[in-house]
């Protein structure tokens, strides 16, 4: 595994069902390779973005959603790549962190409705200092232009 996470966590996720624990473990290798990607400002490639939450929509459609959840509930102790938070993560991948949010409560998914871009908005405030607020302004601005 390429991902750096707490003992913890990796033993949680080893106790979950193995579909469950693969998929957790396959999207956060995958996050780590696309924060890699963003960090060396190489190009992404838009077909592994796009996969990198299949093993996860795998799961929620085989009804095995409650397993992941509480194997993202573990999860609590991984920090971006190098433990890096805060100012100290690039602006772009702020950024990325706010429009991959606003994407995910905003497009409907097979396992939930998509909210309206006010509520989205809403949630996304309350979410306080994971997200940056004065990028999030800016952001929210853009889009209502």
């Amino acid at each position: 595994m390429t991902m750096l996470l707490s003992h913890q966590v990796e033993t949680s996720w080893k106790k979950l069902p193995p579909k469950a624990g693969r998929a957790l473990r396959s999207t956060a290798d995958q996050f780590l390779d696309i924060a890699k990607s963003i960090a060396n400002n190489t190009p992404l490639d838009r077909n592994t973005v796009n996969a990198s939450c299949n093993p996860l929509v795998d799961c929620a459609r085989d009804h095995q959603h409650k397993h992941v959840l509480i194997g993202l509930r573990n999860h609590h102790n991984f920090t971006y790549p190098h433990g890096l938070a805060g100012f100290q993560i690039n602006e772009l991948g702020r950024m990325s962190a706010i429009a991959d949010v606003y994407a995910g409560l905003t497009v409907e998914r097979p396992y939930k409705r998509a909210f309206d871009p006010d509520t989205a908005f809403s949630i996304m405030k309350q979410m306080g200092g994971a997200l940056d607020q004065h990028l999030l302004r800016l952001f929210r601005e853009a889009i209502h232009d």
